[in-house]
């Protein structure tokens, strides 16, 4: 899911710009001097009550920035025609619309204004590495955000310097590089502290604690979480109170503490405020929802997350309405209502086949730009070489066919390029079809048209075995005491289980021991127990098997799992 993202959007020269101030301060005077206003005065008045309603309106907000955008290229006002594209930029960031925000950023980077401001333009380019952060491609976000870092550097910003590493260290931890993320906000915490920027400095305590949970450091995550909620309390940061709640539950929910993640993203909405900070709210109700749906609050997580589909539609949040129809999917599927779980899975997928199609369509646009940019370039440089060298025909006609040399050469490639994404996306789109029968095949989905029905019912009786009466918990079960219960052979009880599953009877039978085991290590009432009873109670004959058996399923031996639960969430 996209999430609510700690970068610290660099808008100083949007919101904050330098224009002069209107005596206006309330909406409704602004709106009085609007309509007796003409011009530049015009345009401030605009420009005043686009940053007025940014955040609870962003389209209303980008109504105003598109009159301003208007009058401000009738009155041929260039730096208010830069503000203008940077204005409409951000209302469509913040209705989450992230490419067509990144439209907006380019044409303001364009301007002889942009090109004559460096901040102006570091900051453009900051802002187009955060969209392509929430569009998930974090490589080309990293390459715009060293670039807009060497701009700061150059005018010596440091507070611009301080927040583009926090970004920096961010984009590192979606590429699964913590430990440099953690370098980049160690460099950026001194520089906001002597700046005494509190908010700031809260955020990056708020990174750093998501950096160390995914690097495995718990114990030093909580440290700087209470950091960050410390300060955050102290400076009234409500919004940043309920953002650090719902990015600790989202840690808390990727290990599988569901009861703690769930216990977080409640403690989120409380501080939460749907009219200021909408998507928030509806992300907090989401991670109620998929919490409840795994801690046994099936009914309760319904409701939630149908309440947070509401409200992404209402905001128009494609990315958010694409993983709430997916987490609708897996409740439907615990509940067994397959129609409904077929309705919101085909919904997703289809969803994530346009977003593989977008991406290659997107490739192929963005080198089609950039040859249409080198070939702007050129027919300017040829218009040059012609006034400078009317009769060096030579010259001229070398040009030209260096013109015609590169456009055949990118048209060839551009081909070529389209060929390979069009390959590319049918293979991908054969892949997702092929994983989408397999998981039709496993839930036992009533549009699966299976070949050997009664196998199937022999692996849903024997699953009912397993769920019902729990009998992975005999120290000596074996394939033939299941034929004796089920009145069937072993061959065939083997053969069921390896074609529904792929695992062979023992890897079946350990895969429920291992999660009886989970169970009771995250019971409280049962944290006294030794080891050695836990792999009793789980089914296992002896520890050691029982070591080896947790250890494959889950990556961690029985008493890391246990130890990371007890710091992470009791300390």
């Amino acid at each position: 899911m996209q999430k609510i993202s700690k970068i610290m959007v660099l808008i100083i020269f949007s919101l904050f710009a330098s224009f002069e101030n209107t005596s206006a301060s309330t909406n409704d005077s602004l709106i009085t001097k609007l309509e007796s206003s003409e011009g530049k005065e015009k345009v401030k008045i605009l420009f005043e009550l686009f940053r007025e309603k940014i955040n609870e309106n962003p389209e209303l907000a980008r109504k105003y920035s598109e009159e301003a955008l208007k009058i401000s290229i009738e009155e041929n006002i260039e730096s208010y025609i830069t503000y203008s594209y940077l204005y409409i930029g951000l209302s469509y960031y913040f209705k989450n619309q992230w490419r067509i925000s990144n439209d907006y950023y380019l044409k303001a980077l364009q301007t002889n204004f942009s090109k004559s401001n460096t901040k102006i333009n570091a900051s453009l380019v900051n802002n187009i590495a955060l969209n392509y952060k929430f569009l998930s491609e974090y490589e080309k976000s990293l390459t715009y955000l060293f670039e807009a870092l060497k701009k700061f550097e150059l005018v010596k910003d440091s507070s611009s310097i301080a927040m583009t590493r926090g970004n920096i260290g961010v984009l590192y931890i979606k590429l699964k590089k913590p430990d440099e993320s953690i370098e980049h906000f160690n460099f950026s915490l001194p520089i906001l502290t002597k700046l005494k920027d509190s908010i700031n400095i809260a955020n990056t305590y708020e990174n750093l604690s998501d950096a160390f949970f995914k690097s495995g450091e718990i114990e030093t995550s909580k440290k700087y979480f209470n950091l960050a909620e410390k300060m955050m309390f102290e400076i009234k940061d409500s919004i940043g109170i309920s953002r650090l709640y719902y990015e600790y539950g989202e840690n808390l929910f990727s290990v599988h503490f569901f009861n703690e993640a769930l216990r977080y993203f409640t403690k989120s909405i409380t501080f939460c405020d749907e009219s200021l900070t909408p998507h928030q709210y509806y992300l907090s109700l989401e991670g109620q929802g998929k919490a409840s749906i795994y801690s046994g609050k099936i009914n309760d997580a319904e409701k939630l997350l149908k309440l947070a589909k509401e409200g992404f539609l209402r905001m128009g949040a494609t990315e958010s309405i694409w993983m709430n129809n997916l987490d609708l999917s897996k409740l439907y599927s615990r509940k067994g209502n397959w129609e409904k779980f077929n309705e919101y899975f085909n919904l997703y997928d289809e969803k994530r086949n346009t977003q593989l199609r977008e991406k290659e369509i997107n490739t192929v646009s963005e080198l089609n730009l950039i040859y249409q940019t080198e070939k702007k370039n050129r027919q300017i440089e040829f218009q040059n070489i012609e006034i400078e060298n009317k009769n060096n025909k030579i010259l001229l006609l070398s040009i030209i066919a260096f013109l015609v040399t590169v456009g055949l050469f990118v048209a060839l490639y551009l081909s070529r390029k389209l060929k390979f994404a069009n390959r590319n996306l049918i293979e991908k789109n054969l892949e997702l079809s092929e994983r989408w029968n397999q998981l039709q095949k496993f839930y036992g989905s009533s549009e699966s048209d299976f070949s050997n029905k009664t196998q199937n019912e022999l692996f849903h009786r024997i699953y009912q075995l397993m769920v019902n009466e729990q009998v992975y918990t005999k120290h000596d079960i074996t394939v033939d005491y299941l034929s004796k219960q089920l009145n069937s052979n072993t061959k065939y009880i083997s053969n069921a289980i390896k074609e529904e599953t792929g695992m062979n009877f023992n890897t079946f039978i350990n895969t429920f021991r291992i999660e009886e085991a989970k169970k009771i290590l995250r019971d409280r009432i049962s944290s006294s127990w030794s080891l050695d009873a836990v792999a009793v109670q789980s089914g296992f004959n002896n520890t050691t098997s029982f070591f080896q058996a947790f250890k494959k399923n889950t990556g961690l031996t029985p008493s890391a799992f246990r130890n990371a639960l007890v710091t992470s969430i009791y300390e």
